[in-house]
């Protein structure tokens, strides 16, 4: 009887190499959360006659078996490890990790938006001629490398068709706080406002309404008469 053993050295083999599978990764310098997925090949060999038996991966929370895989839309951030371990027909694993950068993304967002009487300048004026359009808005930079654009409609409440307006003075800014554009505005009609926020993948808007001018009376001159 001869007795042989055999060396933990002798175990199988494991890699893995991650992708974007939506193609943001060199764009932005990570992955971007809830909008790049894993594309995970996990190459794997026995040894000395072996085979693979079972192999496990985890990745964002999730664990998977093929070999070949793409997960659903990422939803950690920061810092993750991807992880796989394969089992050999003699019961020995290997372990393969790999770390990625996920970038946190939220949607673009219109926190405030207040629309009304001005002068030219935009300050607030019950009687003004304009109309001051007065917003805070944010926008995920994502390494600096997001694009930001805002974009003002407006029209009369009676009329059917917006005239538009690009906030070029806002444009690549992530967080923008009090910004104002002004418009000129009949007196006499009400107006109604829609801001836009956009960024590379989605946009973001909200709606108000600009009053016709607030008179305290009014004398006409062409009849004997006040209001």
């Amino acid at each position: 009887t001869i007795t042989c053993t055999i060396p933990a050295s002798v175990k199988p083999t494991v890699s893995i190499a991650v992708s974007d599978a939506a193609g943001y990764l060199n764009t932005y310098g990570g992955y971007v959360q809830g909008l790049s997925k894993f594309a995970i090949t996990v190459t794997e060999s026995g040894s000395y006659g072996s085979t693979i038996k079972t192999r496990t991966t985890t990745a964002d929370g999730k664990s998977y078996t093929t070999a070949s895989i793409t997960t659903g839309v990422i939803s950690g951030t920061g810092s993750l490890t991807i992880t796989t371990t394969v089992t050999d027909s003699r019961g020995r694993t290997a372990t393969a990790s790999k770390s990625v950068t996920v970038l946190p993304y939220a949607m673009p967002k219109i926190t405030a938006l207040n629309v009304y009487r001005s002068d030219a300048s935009g300050t607030a004026k019950n009687s003004g001629g304009y109309i001051a359009v007065k917003f805070s808005a944010a926008i995920t930079s994502l390494n600096s490398k997001n694009t930001a654009a805002y974009k003002v409609q407006y029209k009369k409440t009676s009329a059917t068709s917006y005239s538009s307006a690009t906030l070029s003075n806002y444009a690549g800014n992530y967080s923008v706080t009090n910004g104002v554009y002004v418009f000129s505005a009949e007196t006499s009609s009400s107006y109604d406002v829609v801001l836009t926020a956009t960024d590379a993948f989605s946009s973001a808007t909200k709606a108000s309404t600009g009053s016709s001018i607030a008179k305290l009376f009014s004398w006409g001159t062409e009849i004997f008469g006040i209001a």
